[in-house]
């Protein structure tokens, strides 16, 4: 496990969490308390109105003096080589302030979608009913989530085991990110009547298992066994469409198109997205790089499943576009949720990104595979 953290690569690890929202994130004002020699390498990053909340832990005493640092405020500590001394110290001096911990607190709290000031509350009572949403990266579990989000309670399966929570738990230890905590308080934050439901995709289960310890891989086998999940596993068996997909979207950086309220800038973003991807040159390698990764996900996320004593029920991306009503309704019987049923408009604003030149880079990988197959 890597300690020796700069401030580019953590910024780059936590950016999907989007980390300077930590000044608009509570009710009160806040506060971002970093170690001396991070300041000037944040000073330029952050908004200018939000600049002279910026403050060098070794700067506090004078703020405090000159009252630029009030009292009833929350002050969140980034350190990227010991956060949880750096908390231990600020508690101690400055026992009149409140201090968080920007890793182990903020971004914890963030990323589980809870506003909780600290990740140091009560336990939410355990949801009675869970449920995951298991694949592999474009299989089409978005649009699926969607459709599972209308019928059941306006309920929206998140995905929570993202890039971020693998980074943050890489550098657990200088960080102060414990992944329990984080964890438990994911559940209680989005267990809506009793309901919690996830999205899993394999890839980033893959990149977790090496890093994670014995003691909390023991944990989290404990925990999944007390919470029963039913497990929703997503297919997509033409794996080269799939691969195409996943290229497609690498190439332009753009992973979903969703629809707006407005038309106009809808169609906008629909003729630039298409003129962006027309633009796409063919490359067998990366694709085939893409193909042979995807093929490997899918049989390590498959055992892991088998190795799960759970109830699973299976469908394919290609039986859902085929049978929508049908096999949302079998999902819905398996899942057996209260308040659970087929809604009545099973659009969503997830727009299909298959198109023709999708078509047209799967038949030329198909028959270009063919070939090096024959060879």
């Amino acid at each position: 496990m890597t300690s020796v953290l700069n401030i580019d690569a953590f910024l780059e690890g936590v950016e999907e969490l989007e980390p300077f929202s930590v000044f608009e994130h509570y009710e009160t004002k806040s506060f971002l308390v970093c170690d001396d020699d991070l300041y000037s390498a944040l000073l330029p990053r952050v908004r200018s109105r939000f600049r002279k909340r910026l403050i060098p832990i070794g700067k506090l005493r004078s703020r405090i003096r000159w009252r630029f640092a009030p009292k009833h405020a929350v002050y969140c500590v980034l350190s990227l080589k010991s956060e949880g001394d750096s908390l231990s110290a600020l508690r101690a001096q400055f026992p009149q302030l409140t201090f968080i911990g920007f890793c182990g607190d903020f971004l914890t709290s963030k990323s589980a979608r809870s506003n909780a000031l600290s990740t140091s509350t009560g336990a939410s009572p355990e949801p009675e009913w869970v449920y995951a949403v298991c694949c592999t990266a474009r299989a089409g579990s978005t649009y699926l989530c969607e459709l599972l989000g209308k019928s059941i309670q306006n309920h929206l399966p998140y995905e929570n085991f993202r890039p971020a929570i693998l980074f943050l738990y890489e550098h657990r230890k200088p960080l102060n990110f414990d992944i329990r905590v984080w964890f438990d308080l994911t559940i209680g934050a989005q267990s809506v009547r009793g309901l919690f439901g996830t999205k899993v995709i394999g890839q980033f289960l893959s990149r977790l298992s090496p890093l994670i310890d014995a003691e909390d891989a023991a944990w989290f086998q404990s925990r999944i066994r007390d919470l029963a999940p039913k497990i929703v596993y997503l297919v997509r068996e033409d794996k080269v469409e799939q691969s195409v997909s996943q290229f497609v979207a690498r190439e332009l950086q753009l992973w979903h198109l969703r629809s707006g309220r407005n038309p106009v800038s809808n169609k906008e973003r629909s003729e630039e997205y298409r003129e962006r991807k027309q633009n796409i040159v063919y490359d067998y390698g990366a694709i085939a790089s893409h193909y042979e990764g995807m093929v490997r996900a899918e049989k390590r996320l498959q055992g892991m499943l088998d190795k799960l004593d759970l109830p699973i029920h299976k469908i394919t991306y290609e039986g859902l576009k085929a049978d929508l009503e049908g096999t949302l309704s079998d999902i819905l019987n398996f899942l057996d949720l209260p308040d659970a049923a087929l809604p009545e408009d099973l659009s969503t604003n997830i727009q299909r990104g298959f198109d023709s030149k999708n078509a047209e880079l799967v038949d030329r990988f198909k028959r270009d595979l063919a070939q090096k197959s024959d060879a």
